[in-house]
């Protein structure tokens, strides 16, 4: 697991939880663990790149180190720029998806890419990879 994998997890952890206290809270973001020291030293690792983006802030309190949320996550924005040619590839895939469901109230404007966009292609991959998942079980 790489400290982008547990920063992933951590993500999931705060969006039901303000803080986090490594020792209590270790075994419900890392399930399964072979190595608990390293595992517990990556959670650190990821917890710290949070901190660094200031998403949480530490603190040592009676020898445990916690970690609170600075803000609510659904508050959180981040501002992005894309090329016209990652644009067009977006609103094609989103508006195909559209047009074989034959529902046309999200149809992408290649010009104009919105969060809703971005969200609803994440969706669609979702469905998919759900899908590929079923099928594979099927096999």
């Amino acid at each position: 697991m790489t400290v982008l994998d547990i920063t992933i997890e951590l993500l999931k952890w705060f969006q039901t939880n303000d803080v986090i206290n490594v020792e209590r809270d270790f075994k419900n973001i890392i399930l399964i663990s072979e190595n608990e020291g390293e595992d517990k030293a990556l959670v650190l690792a990821g917890l710290k790149h949070l901190e660094r983006r200031e998403l949480v802030t530490s603190i040592e309190w009676e020898s445990s180190d916690l970690y609170f949320l600075n803000k609510n996550l659904d508050s959180l924005e981040q501002d992005i720029k894309i090329e016209q040619e990652t644009a067009t590839k977006i609103s094609q895939v989103i508006n195909h998806f559209c047009d074989a469901i034959e529902d046309h109230k999200d149809v992408v404007d290649p010009t104009c890419i919105r969060q809703k966009d971005i969200l609803h292609l994440a969706l669609i991959l979702e469905a998919w990879q759900k899908e590929k998942k079923d099928n594979d079980l099927d096999e």
